[in-house]
């Protein structure tokens, strides 16, 4: 039974000791990981104006192309007008 407080002060140093390792560790891990998650989130961001801008490109490209196929001069294109039921009657 006297040996308990023995086990409990070298649980404690061993603690300690531990303890002054990792959190030098993890104060200097702290910036590397917050500019590696910067980096990364400038890199998805430029990534995804990219993929944007290539799907206008696309969106624009099919427009036109659907453009000249309509503008076949064969194909008559007609604007339909609604008549007033009220003026027939008349």
């Amino acid at each position: 039974m006297g040996y308990s407080f023995l086990y409990l002060f070298i649980v404690v140093l061993v603690i300690m000791l531990l303890m002054r390792i990792i959190i030098p560790f993890i104060i200097y891990l702290i910036p590397i990981v917050g500019v590696i998650l910067l980096i990364s989130i400038i890199w998805s961001i430029f990534k995804h104006k990219k993929k944007m801008r290539q799907q206008n490109e696309n969106k624009q490209s099919h427009q036109q192309s659907f453009y000249q196929e309509s503008s076949n001069p064969d194909i008559i294109d007609v604007d339909y007008k609604v008549v007033d039921e009220q003026e027939n009657q008349d």
